[in-house]
């Protein structure tokens, strides 16, 4: 892990990034979250599986927490042409809102910025065949912190109990999608203007989140430590 401490050494400071913070933000369970289930990102025909483990807040990471993902990253080509690993590893605050991504084997990175934004590395491929070769295209959102947009069911069904709401800001941070948010009222939920709902199992978690036309966005299978 002192690699991924390094990459994230920018993002190691107390305090706000920005005066002007969203005053509806959730906060996770403090505990060990761990998602099991199916996941289906824009682009993709059906939903493939992912596991998802966000670790307790580590003074390490200056009380922020690490999260690994292994899912089925989306393909260069719904996102601009940039190449993804599927198996990342992000650093998130209280409010799962992203610190910091380390595409581990690949260039991608993201990294949050002291005076509010993130600071973004995307890695394209120049060439074909075995000319090919990954180099860095490297830009800025000055926007503040935020989920990142294609994973944010991921986020939201970490965070959701039956009865809550929040709004959270959305980015884009690979591709070129505009800016937006998540809200939620109960079941009730809008991702970018689209609609949907989240179901809840017995414990009052989230079970799956379904689009109005009916496509099931997200399926959680298990959960742990105290999941069914």
């Amino acid at each position: 892990m002192s690699l991924f401490r390094m990459l994230i050494a920018g993002v190691i400071f107390g305090g706000a990034l920005t005066s002007a913070e969203p005053v509806d933000l959730p906060t996770a369970d403090p505990a060990v979250i761990e998602l099991h289930g199916e996941f289906l990102q824009p682009g993709q025909e059906a939903p493939a599986p992912f596991w998802m483990r966000i670790k307790a807040s580590d003074p390490a990471y200056a009380g922020h927490r690490l999260a690994e993902l292994v899912y089925t990253a989306p393909t260069p080509a719904t996102i601009a042409g940039t190449v993804l690993v599927d198996h990342p590893y992000l650093l998130l605050d209280d409010h799962l809102r992203l610190m910091a991504w380390n595409g581990r084997e690949g260039l991608a990175k993201v990294t949050a910025l002291k005076a509010g934004g993130y600071q973004v590395v995307r890695e394209i491929t120049v060439g074909e065949g075995i000319a090919a070769l990954g180099r860095e295209s490297v830009r800025t959102i000055t926007d503040g912190l935020a989920w990142d947009q294609r994973l944010a069911p991921l986020m939201l069904a970490a965070c959701w109990t039956s009865g809550s709401h929040g709004r959270v800001p959305t980015v884009d941070f690979y591709g070129e999608a505009p800016a937006s948010e998540v809200t939620w009222a109960d079941q009730t939920l809008q991702l970018g203007g689209s609609p949907a709902r989240v179901e809840a199992d017995a414990h009052g978690r989230c079970a799956r989140i379904v689009g109005q036309d009916g496509r099931v966005w997200i399926t959680i299978t298990a959960t742990h430590p105290d999941g069914p």
